[in-house]
């Protein structure tokens, strides 16, 4: 119990504006399909959880009798997202099995095709800090949605993963495989 006629005080605590929490927005640069206009932006709709991050392939050697590891080489890298997604709509489900929505009489097919050459899609994924004013951005200019997918269908809400792999870009030889970007100035070094 505080004393009689102490002063109330809270203890102030600076906030971090660098904590996060949620996941993010995802939209897809879809190609020309006849159904979308051509390089149109669309939402996968509600990202349950997702992830970004590298997809390495490490090359290691070892000293000779000791077996210790002395180097790693990096021969390759590229981006991975994943997306579970919960919206099931004739969009998602088309990228999901990589082929062109079709207008059929009064519905959208979609064609469920063996092999095959993958679409490539452009790909921006947008995160918004929990302080509602710093976002961070993806962009990937070249993507393709693969992945092994299953849809459950149960009484829980159904979902999907989208697993996105980013390709090189030729054309942007300053960013082959795209950026990461704050919606602020660098900090001095």
């Amino acid at each position: 119990m505080p004393n009689a006629g102490e002063a109330c005080t809270v203890c102030n605590i600076p906030s971090n504006e660098n904590y996060t929490l949620h996941t993010f927005e995802l939209l897809v640069c879809v190609p020309d399909s006849g159904v979308d206009r051509p390089g149109s932006w669309v939402s996968v709709g509600n990202v349950v959880s997702g992830s970004f991050g590298p997809v390495q392939e490490l090359l290691d050697h070892y000293r000779g009798v000791s077996g210790d590891l002395d180097a790693r080489v990096r021969l390759r890298r590229h981006w991975q997202i994943t997306a579970q997604i919960d919206e099931i709509t004739a969009r998602n489900l088309s990228l999901l099995a990589n082929a062109d929505m079709i207008n059929a009489g009064a519905g959208c097919r979609i064609p469920l095709e063996g092999a095959g050459t993958i679409q490539n899609y452009g790909v921006y994924l947008e995160h918004v800090f929990q302080n509602g004013t710093t976002i961070l951005g993806i962009r990937i200019w070249v993507a393709q949605i693969v992945g092994d997918w299953t849809l459950e269908f149960s009484d829980a809400w159904a979902q999907a993963p989208l697993e996105i792999t980013s390709l090189g870009c030729p054309t942007e030889p300053d960013y082959p495989y795209g950026y990461v970007e704050f919606n602020y100035a660098c900090p001095a070094s």
